[in-house]
């Protein structure tokens, strides 16, 4: 295998991903992954918004449990977006700004559940979000427009979440 090929293959991530890691196929508006330590949540994220960006997304919005967790593991971690870019690909991170600008214009914006009146407002093709259940989850009272959104999705017919399904479990938010 030539240098180049090797540092190609070593970038494509349908190729190395288990099938568990990858997004669902057809058209979705929530995929779920909880999983726990070691599954590769970060970098299935990670993977999603930079497939996300190659077809044409533009705005996208990181949402992390606080501003470091979206710029230590979202951002710069070691499955995080910087790591997971090959160099043709990989965004120019502006920490100031919160924000992240691939060579094709899309952009990324971090924001933290510490301050979800900063979602008011900016437009977004795309969003990313993480949470920590260990750390006491996502409190929907302080997400009221993520509360409508997931209420609408619940009313669609058939619409369950994964961890309903699951008799027992920890639930991440109950948007009913």
């Amino acid at each position: 295998m030539a240098p180049g090929e090797a540092t190609a293959f070593e970038y494509h991530w349908r190729y190395r991903a288990r099938p568990e890691q990858l997004p669902p196929a057809g058209s979705w508006r929530v995929w779920l992954l909880m999983a726990g330590r070691g599954f590769g949540k970060t970098r299935c994220g990670a993977e999603w918004v930079r497939a996300e960006v190659k077809v044409g997304r533009r705005r996208i919005a990181l949402v992390g449990p606080t501003a470091a967790d979206a710029r230590d593991v979202m951002v710069e971690g070691e499955s995080g977006i910087l790591a997971i870019s090959p160099d043709p690909e990989r965004p120019l991170y502006e920490p100031s700004k919160r924000r992240l600008t691939w060579p094709n214009g899309a952009v990324a914006t971090t924001y933290s559940t510490d301050e979800p009146e900063r979602l008011r407002g900016p437009q977004h093709d795309a969003a990313g979000r993480m949470v920590f259940m260990a750390e006491g989850g996502f409190d929907m009272d302080n997400w009221p427009h993520l509360a409508a959104w997931a209420g609408r999705l619940k009313a669609m017919p058939g619409f369950a979440l994964p961890y309903e399904l699951i008799p027992g479990k920890d639930r991440e938010f109950d948007p009913v």
